[in-house]
């Protein structure tokens, strides 16, 4: 509470053996007593008539909030979730099935990026035409953008979606084979509509498949 030099409750304040603190209970400010204006013509206790401002504590705590550390930052954010044949994404699960791995080798035992493909029977590395291939725009495309700005896509990321482009391909050859196993003539009754509504069904279960993993 801020009085005038004029306000009556300046005076009963220093009476006090002990001030309560500015920042106090709203409560409490509002329980002690407001000093009535003056009559008009009668003078207050050292001859001013001026007015008494007084600040209540209760507007202060109306602030609080807006200044506690507790409050989330307006600049936190959400990440989205990718869709599973994003180039991070699979770089993503890359490295969690590498950690995995990593995990469960013996102790002293050697742990590196190539003895994880070996082991994987991954190839050890690719041809300059497979790098130039996944770096198109239909593939990963040129730079890898995030929200700070780009970068150049790393040897590694571009390995990891090598592996998994040609894991997809012989999925997807696989199923289409079994199909043709069990009905030899559906594949000839199909049109380009059905091929692109397999295509997004094949897609949309891909994608459920990974977001529940």
């Amino acid at each position: 509470m801020m009085t005038s030099k004029a306000c009556p409750l300046r005076y009963e304040e220093i009476l006090q053996p002990s001030a309560a603190p500015l920042l106090g209970s709203s409560r409490q400010a509002k329980a002690m007593p407001l000093a009535s204006s003056p009559e008009p013509g009668q003078a207050g206790p050292d001859g001013d008539s001026s007015s008494c401002i007084i600040v209540n504590a209760g507007d202060i705590d109306s602030i609080a909030p807006a200044l506690s550390p507790t409050a989330p930052s307006i600049q936190a954010r959400t990440q989205p979730t990718l869709r599973y044949d994003d180039p991070r994404a699979i770089y993503q699960r890359y490295v969690a099935a590498r950690d995995a791995w990593y995990k469960a080798q013996p102790r002293g035992s050697v742990k590196t990026n190539q003895e994880y493909r070996k082991a994987q029977g991954l190839p050890l590395r690719y041809d300059k035409a497979s790098y130039q291939w996944c770096l198109d725009w239909k593939q990963m495309g040129q730079r890898c953008t995030m929200p700070t700005g780009s970068r150049d896509w790393s040897k590694e990321e571009m390995m990891a979606y090598l592996d998994w482009s040609k894991a997809e391909d012989d999925r997807v050859e696989a199923e289409v084979a079994a199909e043709m196993e069990s009905n030899p003539f559906s594949a000839g009754r199909r049109g380009m509509r059905e091929i692109w509504e397999a295509a997004e069904k094949d897609g949309k279960e891909q994608q459920g498949l990974y977001s529940a993993k």
